[in-house]
């Protein structure tokens, strides 16, 4: 190996922890807010009703 391929390995590695770290926080920070299991909701959810348009008329 030549000492431009030494060095760059270096600093490859060298940048690895940092990178590492932000890659885990930046999954910690984005983590879902939500404690427990995910729940379907009890009902299903009502149909919109329709609005009242006066042009009808």
């Amino acid at each position: 190996m030549n000492q431009f391929t030494t060095r760059a390995i270096k600093k490859t590695l060298s940048a690895l922890p940092v990178v590492l770290v932000i890659a885990v926080s930046t999954l910690a920070i984005s983590a879902c807010g939500q404690k427990g299991p995910l729940k379907l909701p009890d009902e299903p959810a009502k149909p919109a009703t329709k609005s009242h348009n006066h042009a009808d008329k």
